[in-house]
């Protein structure tokens, strides 16, 4: 669980949010692995870098580069790809985004799309839409009050919950911890958890 506090700051970080972040945790890297080969067009042949991006395709969903239903291992789509003839293909972060570096990474050619096919099997299916992101930290927050934890707030319109000293709630506390393994299942998109505590 990510916190805008440390535990260690004693009473005076009690007194400023924390924050929950009910997003996508690998949502950088489900965009740029699942969207490498189609969302990425030519950049008119001037160079640069570019990140991989999200086009939306039919009915407002993004677009998948490659099969975007295997497995969803952004660390093994990495080794995968560069050991299928991508060399520079870089490791996704501690966080598991990736953030492609068009100089260095040809998405167009033949050594690339060769290799996405042949990874496939860890190329991980598209980030749910915001909107997604939103109605599961609603559904989570639901939980979390019918779970014990009675002052748990909605999410903003991005989809982020403030947990302050003002809630009353306890985020190392029994009830809390809990309610969080009880209500996290209400963040999975395709298999892998969207966000919330934990």
């Amino acid at each position: 669980m990510q916190t805008d506090t440390d535990r260690g700051e004693g009473r005076a970080a009690a007194r400023r949010p924390r924050r929950l972040r009910p997003l996508v945790t690998m949502a950088a890297a489900v965009a740029a692995v699942g969207l490498l080969a189609g969302a990425c067009g030519d950049d008119g042949g001037e160079g640069g870098t570019g990140v991989a991006a999200a086009t939306p395709g039919a009915a407002g969903q993004p677009k998948t580069g490659g099969a975007g239903g295997g497995g969803g291992d952004p660390l093994a789509y990495a080794k995968c790809m560069r050991d299928n003839g991508v060399a520079d293909f870089p490791d996704p972060d501690s966080d598991g985004r990736l953030a492609i570096d068009g100089s260095k990474v040809d998405m167009d050619s033949p050594a690339f799309k060769a290799a996405q096919e042949k990874c496939k099997e860890f190329d991980p299916p598209p980030p749910p839409e915001p909107a997604a992101d939103r109605k599961a930290a609603l559904e989570y927050a639901k939980c979390m009050r019918e779970n014990g934890i009675p002052n748990f707030p909605d999410p903003d319109a991005q989809g982020k919950t403030d947990i302050d000293a003002s809630t009353g709630i306890d985020l190392d506390g029994a009830a809390y911890k809990k309610a969080d393994e009880e209500c996290k299942k209400v963040l999975v998109h395709g298999g892998k958890k969207v966000g919330g505590g934990g």
